[in-house]
C-alpha cells in the first residue's frame, strides 16, 4: 500500500474517532428521516442504546414542527444544503430538553444523506432565562421589593424550594439574619441563624457553592436539604463579604441547577457591583472504543468537512493536523495555509509554556471549554468559545479543538452586566445619564440619547440624558416629524445599520441608528424612548434592541416613580394644609364631646381621654398615663368575661361595638356601666374607644328585673290552692295560738311554727305577716322538702350566670326576692346540713352571697320557720344545728292537731263545704247528724288536711242536698277484749260526748 493510501486511511481513522468523542451528538439520517448512524454522544444524550435509535425516524425523537412534515423539511434542506436551528428532543424518560442543530445535505455514493450535530443547550437556555427573566422582573424595583423579586424568581425560575438573601450581622460572618427568604411566590418570615456546619459558612469563606445532592451528609446542620447553590455577596464599597445568596432543595436536583454564575450577577447587583461569570458544561469523557472504524470513516470525513462549527486536529507542539472548511471560513485562510500553522499564529495570547500546561490538564480531564480570542487573516480578533478534547490513537495523542464564534453573545452579555451594574442603586436624573453612558460604550457608538415626551400629543420629546463619547451634553428638546425618533415613540422597534441620513435627511451625518421605546408600567403608554446614533454604519452584532427592552422597562418605572413622587408631594402639601386648618377644630370637639372617647392601647393602658371620660370614671388628669381601663373592671365572673371577651376581640383586630361593661369608679369604687365601643388601629398598636355611662338604665332594669321576678313569684303563690281562705275556729286551745299570732306579728322577731302535718302552719305563718308591718311586701314561701339538695343555695341565695353547668342566666334568690318583707321557711327540718350555716349567717347578719359572686348583699327579711319534725332529737342525731335551732325558735308557736280541738270540726265542715259545692256544681243545704258523729268520733291522723280532703271526696259522691252518712266516712280503730281491732260503728252525739267527757275526766285525776 502507498504512503498516499496510508495517509488517508490515517486522516479517515483519525476523523472516526474525534467524532466519537465529541461532546455533541452526531445523527446521520437518510432522505426518508430514517437514523441510521450516531455517535456515542447521541446515545448519552437520548438515554437511548445505538440500536433502539437506529430503529428510529427523526420524527418520533425531535418534537419540533419543524420536521413532523419530513419530506418538506428535506425538500428545503436539499435547497439550502445546509442548516441551523433550536429545537426540542424527547430523552428516552419521556421529559423535553432544549438543542441546538446544525447540519448540511451530503450527497456520497449516489444517496442523500444529512449530519446532524446535536448541541444539549439546557444549562445555556436556563442561564440565559435566569438573566433575562430576573432583570425583566427586577427593572424598575428598589429596597425590599427588588430583593424579594429576586428572590422569588431564583426559587421559581430554578424549580427549588428555597431562595434566600442574608446579610452578615455586625460583620461577623457566623451569624446571618435574612433579608428575605421566597418558596416560589411565597415570602417567609425572616430568621437569625448560625452558619457553622451549613453551606453558608463555606460561602461566607468567599467561595460558590454547587451541591446537587447529600448536602445534609456534608453539612449536617442544613436539616432536610438534598441539593444547595450559593455565592458570595460583596460590598460594592470595601469589597468585603456582607452576605450570601443561597438557592436550596428538599430533593437532588440535576447539574443544570449549577447557576453560580448567574448568582453572582445578582449577588454584584444586590451588593451594588456586578461580575458576572460564565462557566460552561464541560464535555463528558468518551466512553467507547472506537468502532467500525472503516466502514463509517469516510462518511465521518463528509460530515466533520460540512460543520458549522470550526474543527481543528493539533498535536502535542500546537500544529494543525487537520482542520475543516468552517475553520478555513472563520480564519479567513485556506485549508492548505492553516496546515502550515499552528495554534500560536490564530491564538495570540497562547504561549508554548502555557499552551504544554493546557495540555496535560485537557490530558487529566479529557475535556475543557475555554474562552479567547482568534485572529482572522485581516488582523482583526474573533472572540471564541473553544472546546478542547483529548483524544489517544494509536500511541498518538491529539486534541480534538471544536470553535465557535461568540462575539454577538459577548456583546449582549457585556451590555447587559454592565448596564446593569453602572446602574444599580441609582434613580432619576443619576440613573438616566448612567444608562446612557453605558449604552455608548457597550454597543460602541457615539451618540445615546434617554427622552420624554415633552407635550401632549407626543410630537415632541425632551432629553433627559444626551451623550457623545462618554461626555454629558446639554439637554434638547425637538420635534419628532422627519426623525427616526417618530416611528419608536409609536411603539416600534428601530434599526437602522446604514445611511439613515438618506431616509430621515433630517438626521444630516447620521449613519447608523438603534432605538426601542419607553412605556409606562402603570399606563402601558409610550413615555419616551432610548437611542444609539452614529457618525459611522453598525454591525448586526450591535443590533440588540432585545437588551436596550429591559433598560426601557427600567427607564419607564422610574419615569412613573418620579411623576408618582411629584403628585404625592403635591398631595401632601394640600394635606398639610388641610391638616393645620382641622386639628385645632378635632381637638376641641375631642375634649368637649358629650361622649367619652379614650384611647388606650391592646393592654387597656390610657394613652389620652376626654373631660366626658374622665368624669365618668372617676379619673383625675394627672392619673391618666398610669391609667389601665381593666383595672376598673370588679371582681366577678360575669363582668371579668365580658371584659375579657372584648379586649380578645380588639386584639384580633376586629371592631367591637355595643359591648355593656361593669365597672368600678377609680375616686370611689362605686358601681357604673357603660356600653362600649372599640375600633383598633390597623397598626394593632392601640385601639380608639368610646362609651357611654347607661348606670341608671342598668340599675332600673335590675330593679324592674327584681320586681318582675317578684311579680313571677306573687302570681305563683297566688294560683297555690290554699289549705283555707281563713282561720276558723272556736277551739279554746286554738284560741290562744291567734293571742299569741297577735302578740309577735307587730314585731319583726323569727317565728317557730311546729306542729304536725296538715295543722295550718302555713296560714299560722301567712296571719302573721298579714297583720305585721311587713304586709305591704311579699310573703315568700321556700319548701325546703321538695327541693333538690343541689338546688337549695341557689333558690335562697341566687348565682350568676355561669356560676355552674346549666346556669345561663342571672337568677336572684328567694331572699333577694323576700327584702323587705317575709320569708317562711317550711319543712326547715328537711335543710341539708351544709346549708344551715349559710342560714344561720344571714339570721345573724343578714348577708349573704349569690353563687358566682363574691360580693356580699345585704337584705333585710323577716324569717318565719315551721316544722313537724321534733328539732330537738334531731340535734342529738347531729341532723340539725343546734346554734340554728336556737336561733330560730325566739318565738315558738306550736299549733294544735285536730282531734284536739274538734268542736271545730262542725265549722270547718260548713267551710269546706261551701268551698267546694260551687265548683262541682252542687248545693248542700244540710248536714246528716250522722255524720257530724262519725266525724267528731275519728282521731284524724292526717289533721285539717285529710278533712278537706274528705269533704271534696264527699261531695263528689253525693247526689242531694243533703250531706248523707256513707262509704265515704272514716271508720274509726278500736279493739275488742281479745286485743283484736275492729272498726267501731257510729254513734250517736249524745254517746260520742258522753265518751269524751269521761276521757277527760280519767285524764285529770
Amino acid at each position: 500500500m502507498s504512503q498516499a493510501t496510508n495517509d488517508i486511511e490515517k486522516d479517515i481513522l483519525l476523523s472516526h474517532f474525534s467524532l466519537e468523542n465529541l461532546n455533541e451528538g452526531v445523527f446521520w439520517i437518510r432522505s426518508n428521516g430514517q437514523i441510521f448512524n450516531v455517535n456515542q454522544r447521541a446515545c448519552e444524550m437520548t438515554g437511548r442504546s445505538r440500536e433502539e435509535l437506529l430503529q428510529m425516524k427523526v420524527p418520533e425523537l425531535n418534537a419540533s414542527a419543524e420536521v413532523q412534515d419530513f419530506t418538506a423539511f428535506w425538500k428545503k434542506l436539499k435547497q439550502k444544503r445546509k442548516f441551523v436551528f433550536e429545537a426540542q428532543h424527547r430523552h428516552k424518560d419521556g421529559h423535553l430538553y432544549d438543542v441546538e442543530i446544525s447540519g448540511n445535505f451530503i450527497e456520497h455514493d449516489g444517496e442523500e444523506l444529512t449530519c446532524s450535530i446535536v448541541r444539549y443547550l439546557g444549562k445555556e437556555k436556563l442561564e440565559q432565562q435566569l438573566l433575562r427573566t430576573i432583570t425583566e422582573v427586577t427593572s424598575g424595583l428598589t429596597g425590599i421589593n427588588f430583593l424579594e423579586k429576586i428572590a422569588k424568581s431564583l426559587s421559581t425560575l430554578l424549580q427549588m424550594q428555597y431562595a434566600t438573601i442574608a446579610q452578615c450581622k455586625e460583620g461577623d460572618t457566623t451569624e446571618v439574619r435574612t433579608v428575605c427568604i421566597a418558596s416560589g411566590e411565597t415570602i417567609l418570615d425572616n430568621v437569625d441563624y448560625d452558619t457553622k456546619g451549613r453551606p453558608c459558612e463555606l460561602i461566607l469563606q468567599d467561595k460558590n457553592v454547587f451541591v446537587s445532592r447529600d448536602v445534609q451528609k456534608i453539612f449536617p446542620e442544613a436539616k432536610g436539604i438534598e441539593a444547595s447553590l450559593g455565592v458570595p455577596i460583596h460590598s460594592s464599597v470595601t469589597g468585603k463579604i456582607i452576605g450570601h445568596i443561597i438557592v436550596s432543595h428538599t430533593e437532588p436536583v440535576s447539574d443544570d441547577k449549577n447557576q453560580t454564575t448567574i448568582l453572582k450577577i445578582f449577588a454584584s447587583r444586590v451588593g451594588a457591583e456586578i461580575e458576572r461569570m460564565t462557566a460552561e458544561k464541560r464535555l463528558q469523557q468518551k466512553n467507547e472504543e472506537l468502532r467500525n472504524r472503516i466502514q463509517e470513516s469516510e462518511l465521518y470525513h463528509y460530515t466533520l468537512e460540512n460543520l458549522n462549527e470550526d474543527v481543528y486536529w493539533v498535536d502535542i507542539d500546537g500544529n494543525f493536523i487537520q482542520v475543516n472548511q468552517s475553520a478555513c471560513k472563520t480564519t479567513g485562510y485556506s485549508k492548505d495555509e492553516l496546515l502550515k500553522m499552528s495554534v500560536f499564529d490564530i491564538n495570540p495570547s497562547e504561549s508554548k509554556n502555557a499552551w504544554l500546561t493546557h495540555w496535560q490538564e485537557v490530558k487529566a480531564e479529557k475535556s475543557i471549554t475555554l474562552i479567547t480570542q482568534h485572529k482572522h487573516k485581516e488582523g482583526y480578533l474573533i472572540d471564541v468559545e473553544v472546546t478542547n478534547n483529548y483524544i489517544a490513537f494509536e500511541g498518538n495523542e491529539f486534541f480534538c479543538s471544536v470553535v465557535r464564534d461568540i462575539r454577538r453573545k459577548r456583546m449582549e452579555e457585556e451590555l447587559l452586566k454592565v448596564i446593569s451594574e453602572a446602574t444599580a442603586g441609582l434613580t432619576g436624573v443619576d440613573y438616566f445619564r448612567e444608562l446612557a453612558k453605558h449604552v455608548t460604550s457597550t454597543l460602541g457608538v457615539r451618540y445615546a440619547i434617554v427622552t420624554e415626551c415633552a407635550n401632549e400629543e407626543k410630537t415632541r420629546v425632551r432629553s433627559l440624558s444626551y451623550v457623545d463619547r462618554q461626555e454629558l451634553k446639554e439637554n434638547v428638546e425637538y420635534d419628532l416629524a422627519g426623525t427616526p425618533c417618530e416611528t419608536v415613540m409609536k411603539g416600534k422597534d428601530y434599526f437602522c445599520a446604514n445611511e439613515l441620513e438618506k431616509i430621515f435627511p433630517r438626521e444630516k451625518g447620521i449613519q447608523s441608528y438603534v432605538a426601542v421605546p419607553i412605556y409606562s408600567q402603570a399606563t402601558g403608554e409610550v413615555l419616551g424612548h432610548i437611542a444609539g446614533l452614529d457618525t459611522e454604519p453598525m454591525s448586526p452584532n450591535q443590533n440588540q434592541t432585545s437588551i436596550l427592552k429591559i433598560f426601557a422597562a427600567r427607564a419607564g418605572a422610574e419615569m412613573d416613580r418620579l411623576d408618582a413622587l411629584r403628585r404625592l408631594e403635591k398631595a401632601n402639601e394640600e394635606l398639610k394644609r388641610l391638616l393645620t386648618e382641622s386639628e385645632e377644630r378635632f381637638r376641641d370637639l375631642f375634649e368637649e364631646a358629650p361622649i367619652a372617647y379614650v384611647h388606650e392601647g391592646l393592654d387597656s393602658k390610657f394613652i389620652k381621654a376626654n373631660r366626658a371620660a374622665l368624669k365618668t370614671l372617676g379619673v383625675k388628669p394627672e392619673e391618666v398615663l398610669t391609667m389601665y381601663g381593666l383595672s376598673l373592671i370588679p371582681d366577678t365572673p360575669d363582668a371579668q368575661r365580658r371584659a375579657k371577651e372584648a379586649f380578645e376581640s380588639i386584639g384580633r383586630g376586629t371592631d367591637t361595638s355595643g359591648v355593656v361593661l361593669e365597672l368600678r369608679r377609680k375616686d370611689n369604687g362605686q358601681p357604673i356601666y357603660i356600653q362600649w365601643w372599640s375600633n383598633p388601629d390597623k397598626s394593632g398598636q392601640y385601639t380608639r374607644t368610646m362609651f357611654v355611662d347607661i348606670t341608671d338604665k342598668v340599675l332600673m332594669e335590675q330593679e324592674q328585673a327584681r320586681l318582675k321576678a317578684q311579680n313571677q313569684y306573687l302570681q305563683e303563690e297566688i294560683k297555690l290552692n290554699h289549705n283555707f281562705e281563713e282561720i276558723v275556729s272556736k277551739s279554746k286551745s286554738f284560741h290562744k295560738v291567734l293571742q299569741q299570732i297577735e302578740q309577735v306579728a307587730a314585731t319583726d322577731a323569727t317565728v317557730l311554727i311546729v306542729g304536725e302535718s296538715g295543722t295550718g302552719k302555713e296560714l299560722i305563718a301567712r296571719a302573721v305577716h298579714n297583720i305585721s308591718n311587713r304586709n305591704k311586701r311579699p310573703l315568700v314561701k321556700v319548701n325546703c322538702a321538695t327541693l333538690p339538695a343541689n338546688l337549695i343555695e341557689s333558690e335562697l341565695f341566687g348565682h350568676e350566670k355561669g356560676a355552674f353547668t346549666g346556669a345561663l342566666e342571672r337568677k336572684i334568690g328567694r331572699f333577694e326576692l323576700a327584702d323587705g318583707g317575709t320569708i317562711f321557711l317550711d319543712e326547715i327540718g328537711e335543710l341539708p346540713i351544709e346549708l344551715q350555716a349559710k342560714l344561720l349567717r344571714i339570721l345573724q347578719e343578714g348577708e349573704f352571697e349569690r353563687l358566682g359572686n363574691p360580693k356580699t348583699f345585704k337584705v333585710n327579711v323577716r324569717v318565719i320557720a315551721a316544722t313537724n319534725r321534733n328539732l330537738q332529737q334531731a340535734i342529738e342525731k347531729k341532723e340539725f344545728r343546734e346554734d340554728l335551732y336556737y336561733r330560730l325558735n325566739v318565738f315558738p308557736v306550736s299549733t294544735p292537731p285536730l282531734r284536739d280541738r274538734k268542736e271545730d270540726i262542725p265549722l270547718l265542715v260548713k267551710h269546706f263545704i261551701h268551698k267546694y259545692e260551687g265548683r262541682m256544681g252542687k248545693k248542700i243545704k244540710d248536714v246528716s247528724p250522722e255524720v257530724i258523729n262519725a266525724l267528731m268520733y275519728y282521731q284524724w291522723p292526717g289533721n285539717i288536711r285529710e278533712l278537706e280532703n274528705l269533704i271534696e271526696r264527699a261531695l263528689i259522691l253525693t247526689t242531694g242536698e243533703t250531706l248523707e252518712y256513707g262509704d265515704w266516712l272514716p271508720m274509726a280503730k278500736t279493739t275488742n277484749g281479745n286485743g283484736e281491732a275492729t272498726h267501731a260503728t257510729a254513734r250517736t252525739m249524745e254517746e260520742v260526748e258522753k265518751e269524751h267527757i269521761i276521757s277527760i275526766l280519767k285524764q285529770s285525776k
